[in-house]
Order: structure tokens, then sequence, then C-alpha cells
């Protein structure tokens, strides 16, 4: 009897194990059913990973029910380059070797005109991005990029990154790339036009590498230099190699004999810049960062020539070489001084309007080519007429032109935009084509103006510089309409409404000696500040009103607060251990609710307000660091949309794309643009974003929303 108990018992439990592991994963499963009280069903999209370009994969759709959350990728947004507006910035230029094209080099790759008539003939895509810790120019100095012509003008090299183009310039293809694997300073073919020498530009004992132009790898390397080689040239009769190095000294290669070493031909107590040999192969030119010009002798080196450019604080950086009058021109900022190859000076320089980046002389040398820091080119007919200062060119290349974007905010409804450039000038534009509607010029500080305000309901904008006074314009009308008195520009604000001006106070003792900073609120039109109170005992970087007007966000060295208004209480407040960057920014959200604090010292950047408090907020609900995201690179600007659903977050090239209803990235948008991003913008219905970069250029982004 006990025994059919036992079995009984057994049974019971047995039956109990079977539905209890049923439930668990059958019921429970997706496939299952819920439990009694199920969390709502939800819809979500699955990637393969996490989306790091713009190349996105296919999303396929899974539908879980589920008794407990479980952790999904959210849907990406797929976003599309559906249009390019701008040339870009140039860069550089050169003559095809036998005077039939001009090949300018820009942001957005290499454009081909006749050297005659300046018509665009051909343009050469730039194939790879370049990232900012391996651009090879800045924008005080003429630094050439790297570009070389074949000596029979059938093949152009150009070097991206550290990737080698050569292109065919008959059909613009590109006929080969080959990856270097280092930063290359240089280019040059050699006369026969079979080998290209590609110059190391890091430290220490950089080589030339000998390229073969219809092979993949070197064919040896040249090793003799401990650092950067700056500039290489063959000599014209093919017999010579020369490499000019940061290393103080000049080498010549022989270019028939590999293994022969190399002779030190010249030396300086600067690193060398350039190197040129003349026309007969029997001198070589060469210039170092002190403005020394050297004439040698070749093979031996004896030296038959010396002067030095002293007319300027700032040395040459670079030269041309006039074969057929044995004359130099040296490549200041501003001009061109024009020298005799034994160093006395010639009878006539010539001036630029802007600041020189490449320069070169036609090859039957009756033209020179000068391409400016606005893009634009100017030819001058040579030989210079005597007294030439300043000059006037003889035709010029303009289809360049733009200068250098400070950023740019959207107005209105979000249909149109305000872009502003670094010489004061801007333009009102439609969106997202360009369209022009209206263009002026806002006096440019003395010392810049690194960001400028824009009242988002109406056209107006107040620059932000430095020991400045505050002045707000009418983008329209092109006037001033308001100049709050005892104000400075060093940090500026408007509210969205267009009615009420923030700016740093000025105190009627001596403030430039003093690192307590103040704050005052103007109402347009009226002298006498609203509110007024002391926000940092330390030098101030940026301030923020809110929309509404109610709140003020203040950063200094030492602090970052949030302000109420009305009784100048503190809403929030985090201390900083160090100063910050001098350049940082901080923006509201068009609906108040989130605030952005662009700065390099300042983490988590994305702040959200509650209501009685503010909270830092991340993609996990404590922190946000975009720096993580952006691979060591930091945010350059940020826009939020009009459905105030998203932010997007730009590095140097990258923009990042944040949800702010679940705080979480959706996706990253690789431009693979060179150039800087100064400012984003979305159009009005979100269904494109255009990222505005610092050449000019504007690159428009279909955005497609996963649901």
């Amino acid at each position: 009897m006990m025994r059919n108990v036992y079995r009984l018992i057994a049974v019971a439990v047995l039956v109990l194990l079977v539905a209890s592991l049923f439930a668990r994963f059958v019921l429970l499963s997706p496939q299952g059913q819920p439990s009694p009280n199920p969390e709502p069903a939800s819809s979500v999209l699955l990637t393969s990973g996490t989306p790091a370009s713009t190349e996105l994969t296919p999303a396929v759709q899974v539908v879980f029910i589920t008794a407990t959350p479980v952790p999904t990728r959210l849907p990406p947004i797929v976003a599309k380059l559906e249009q390019q507006l701008g040339k870009g910035r140039i860069l550089n230029l050169r003559y095809s070797p036998d005077g039939r094209l001009i090949a300018v080099l820009s942001m957005a790759g290499t454009y081909l005109y006749e050297a005659r008539t300046l018509r665009q003939v051909g343009f050469l895509q730039r194939q790879l991005p370049i990232r900012p810790e391996i651009a090879v120019y800045t924008s005080d100095a003429y630094v050439p990029e790297v570009i070389a012509f074949s000596p029979d003008s059938r093949l152009l090299a150009v070097m991206e990154g550290s990737g080698l183009m050569l292109w065919d310039v008959a059909t613009q293809q590109l006929a080969r790339s080959v990856r270097i694997g280092m930063p290359v300073g240089d280019v040059a073919f050699s006369p026969d036009g079979r080998f290209l020498a590609l110059a190391g530009s890091y430290s220490p004992e950089p080589p030339i590498l000998i390229l073969p132009v219809d092979g993949d790898q070197p064919s040896h390397a040249l090793q003799g230099h401990k650092e950067a080689i700056n500039d290489i040239a063959f000599s014209k009769d093919g017999q010579w190699l020369a490499s000019a190095s940061s290393d103080k000294r000049v080498l010549l290669w022989s270019a028939q004999r590999a293994e022969q070493a190399p002779l030190t031909i010249a030396t300086s107590t600067a690193s060398f810049r350039q190197v040129e040999f003349s026309d007969d192969s029997r001198l070589i030119v060469v210039l170092d960062d002190q403005g020394v010009v050297l004439v040698n002798k070749v093979p031996g080196g004896e030296e038959v020539g010396r002067f030095r450019y002293t007319d300027s604080d700032r040395y040459p950086s670079g030269f041309l070489l006039s074969h057929r009058s044995g004359e130099i021109y040296l490549l200041l900022q501003h001009s061109l001084n024009r020298r005799r190859i034994t160093g006395e000076a010639a009878t006539a320089n010539l001036e630029t309007p802007r600041k020189i980046v490449g320069a070169q002389i036609a090859p039957d040398e009756t033209e020179l080519a000068v391409a400016l820091e606005n893009s634009e080119v100017l030819f001058y007919k040579l030989p210079l007429e005597t007294g030439q200062e300043p000059s006037m060119p003889a035709r010029s290349l303009s289809d360049h032109r733009s200068e250098r974007v400070v950023n740019a905010a959207p107005l209105g409804t979000g249909d149109t935009a305000a872009v502003f450039f670094e010489d004061g000038s801007y333009e009102v534009k439609k969106l997202p084509a360009g369209e022009p509607v209206a263009s002026g010029r806002i006096d440019p500080f003395p010392y810049g103006t690194h960001h400028i305000r824009v009242a988002r309901d109406k056209p107006l904008a107040v620059p932000e510089s430095g020991m400045g006074r505050v002045q707000v314009w009418h983008l329209l009308n092109k006037e001033v309409v308001f100049s709050p008195p005892n104000s400075d520009s060093v940090a500026v604000d408007l509210s969205s409404d267009g009615q009420l001006v923030a700016a740093k106070h000025k105190e009627d003792k001596e403030e430039m000696f003093l690192r307590e900073s103040f704050v005052a609120i103007w109402r347009i039109g009226d002298n006498i500040p609203v509110h007024r109170w002391k926000v940092s005992d330390d030098f101030l970087i940026a301030i923020a009103l809110s929309p509404d007007g109610a709140m003020l966000a203040s950063l200094s060295w030492d602090n970052f607060t949030v302000w109420r208004i009305a009784d100048q209480s503190t809403v929030f407040t985090l201390k900083k251990n160090q100063d910050v960057d001098p350049h940082s920014e901080l923006h509201f959200s068009p609906d108040g609710e989130w605030l952005f604090a662009l700065s390099k010292d300042l983490r988590p950047p994305l702040h959200k307000f509650g209501p009685a408090e503010i909270r830092l907020v991340s993609r996990g609900g404590e922190r946000f660091e975009p720096r993580s995201e952006f691979g060591g690179d930091w945010g350059r600007a940020v826009q939020f949309a009009p459905s105030r659903k998203w932010a997007a977050i730009a590095s140097y090239n990258d923009i990042l794309m944040f949800n702010l209803e679940d705080v979480q990235q959706r996706t990253t948008i690789s431009t693979g643009y060179p150039a800087e991003i100064k400012a984003l913008l979305f159009t009005a219905d979100e269904q494109q974003l255009i990222s505005v970069h610092s050449d000019g250029t504007w690159l428009i982004w279909r955005l497609a929303y996963a649901r």
C-alpha cells in the first residue's frame, strides 16, 4: 500500500516538474503566451553590428513578446549622401608639363582646367577620407599638398592620407592606388616617368621609397635621414635625387646606383623646407626654416650663393624658381618676394589680398598662378613690371572662391539658415539647396569672431569673440539694432524670441586683471539690464539662455552652473578641476529640456532638466561621453531636430545621431570629407541633414528613420 502511495507522489512530482519546464521554455518563449502581467509587445529592428558608417546592413524585423525586458539593439538611421554643394577650399595647384592643363587640388578632389581658357574639363574625386591627425597643411603657411604630374603629362599622382592615387588624365579614371603605409611629405616622378619617389615624413629615420609607376611594390628604399623628409626633387638629367629634411641636411642620391651612399650637399642650423635643381642640373637651390637660401654645385656641394630673407618676422615658406631668368620668388603669407638667384633684390614684388596656399610658374614661364586662402586663383604675366606693388592679375579662376565658415544656424521654421564666414560676411540661404536669400557683413572683431549666436525666431545675430563690444545685428536689414552698454563679447547669447541678450558685464574697475565674472541680461532696446549677478570667481568662457528666458547656463574656468534668472539661485553646479577649453560652447535644445556643453574637458556634455533639478544623462542613463563614440575626437557642433526627438553631434568629420527619447545613439554618419564640420542643419521636415564644412562645402544627407 505504502509503495503505491510513494509511486503516486513520484508521478505527481514528475508531472509538476514537466509542467514547470514547459511553462519556462515554451509558454514564456517568443512563440509562447505572455505572463499574467505582460510587458507591452514591442517591435524592434536588429542589425548585425554597431553601425560605423552610412553603409548599413539590411534590417530584419523580429517581434518579442516576453515577460521580462530583453535588451535589444535600437534601429539605426540610414543616411545617404544626396548632394554636395561647393568645390572645396584649394590646397595646391600644378601645371601639366606640356602646359595644357592646370590641376587644382581641393578638399573635394582634383579639378582639371584648360590652362588657356580656364574651362573645367575634369574632376578626380577624392578617394580616401583624410583624418585630421594626418592633414598636411596649415592655415598660417604655405605647405604644399602632395600632387605631381608625370613628365609626359599622362598621369597625375595625388597622396591622400597614406594612399597614393595614380590617375589617368586622359580618361580621368583611377589607374592605380597603392597603400604606402606611412605619411608622405612629397612625391616626385623620375624624368623618364618610370619611377616615383615618395618621401617619408615621420621620425625617426624615414625612408625614400622608389616605386615603379607600373607596379604596386617599392623596388627599394633609400635610408639616410634621421628626421622627416620635407621635399624631394630629381635633377633634369635624371642622374640625381635630392632630399631636404628636418634633420638640417640636404642629401644627394645617385638615381642610377641605389646602393651608393648619399652625399651631404648642404647643412643648416634649421630644418630644410624645399629643394630644386636648375634646368642644366648643375646647381641645386634649397631653403631652410629661417629664410636662408643656399645655391650649391652638383654633385660636389660647393656653395656658390647664399642669402637670407630678413624683411619680415615670418620666414618664407617656399619658393618658385624661374629657370629662364635665374630668379626665385620667395613665398610669404601675403606676397612673393622676387630675388636674383645670387641674392640681389629684384625690382618688383607681388602683393596678394589673401594668404598664399599654393603657387607655380607655367612651363613656358609666361605666367604665374597663385592660389589664395579664399580659394581664388590669380594669374599674373611674367616678367612682373617694375614696381608692381600691389599688382593686378591678368585673369582669375574664381569659381572655387569661398570663405572659411565660422558656423551656421537655422532661422524661423527651419526652411532658411544663416551661414557666417571668418571675414565677418554672412549669407541667408534656403534649405536644403542653398539658394541665396540675403547677404551682408558683420564687422569682425580685432581678435576674430569664433562663434555667432542667432535668435531662431527672428533674423538677429550677435558675434561672440573677445575684448569687443556686443552688437546685435539684424541679418536682413544689415544693421546694428542694439549694443548694450558695459558689455563684453567674450560670452554672449540671444533668447530664441529675440527679446533678450545676455553677455558678460564689464565692471568699472580695470577688468583685464580681474578673474571674477558678471553676467547681465538686457531687454533689446533698453540700456539698463533687467538682471545682473556674479556667476564665477574665474574667467567666463561661455553662456546660454534657455528658450523661455527663465534659466542661464554659465561655463567658466572653474565651474559649470545653471541658474534661475529670476532670483539668481543655482539649479545645478559642477566644479572643475582644471581649466576648460577657451572655445567651449553651451546650447539649449529648442524646448529647453536639454543642455549641450561643447567642451573637451566637460563630460558628460548632455544634460536633461527635471521639474526642479538637472541630471546628467547618458546612453545608460548615467553618463554619456561622445569621446569614446568619436574615437578620441571631440564634438565640434550640435543641432537639435525640429521635432525635438533628435540631436546631431559633429566631431571633426563624423556625425553622431542621438535619440533624445530613449537616450541612445542610433548611428554615426562618417562623411569622409576632410574639412572640419562647423555646423549642422536639419530641414524643417527632418528628412535631410546638412553638414556645413569649414571650406564652405555643404553635404546634404537623406535620412531614413527606422520604426
